[in-house]
């Protein structure tokens, strides 16, 4: 997927975000290679479309983290659609894109090229 110019470093220069639009409303999403698996905040998703699932998921100091489910969230990226498939949380604020969304979408992250 193209969209180098729809990333913005945050304040901190260890997170970046990719602008995205979600229901005709703008988001960033959290790029985390560090995350297995993407998350969904459960704002942002219709209650029916929660579906059922046995995926947990661990935060790296070994804490559970709640998980209501399994969903797709339709995107817009500049013009084009991105289906985003992941688990659904009350506890996170933004969309989480894990390694599992950056493989999928074969996103190429060049860290030698970051600003410092």
């Amino acid at each position: 997927m193209r969209g180098a110019e729809e990333l913005d470093s945050s304040e901190d220069p260890q997170e970046l975000y990719l602008n995205m639009r979600i229901a005709g409303k703008n988001h960033a999403a959290l790029l985390d290679t560090g995350c297995e698996l993407t998350v969904i905040p459960s704002r942002l998703v219709r209650r029916k479309a929660i579906r059922h699932t046995t995926r947990t998921l661990i935060t790296a100091n070994g804490t559970a983290v709640t998980i209501l489910g399994w969903s797709t969230l339709k995107t817009y990226v500049g013009d084009t659609e991105v289906l985003i498939h992941g688990l659904v949380s009350d506890l996170f604020v933004d969309v989480t894109l894990g390694i599992d969304w950056l493989e999928d979408n074969y996103v190429l992250w060049d860290f030698a090229g970051v600003k410092k």
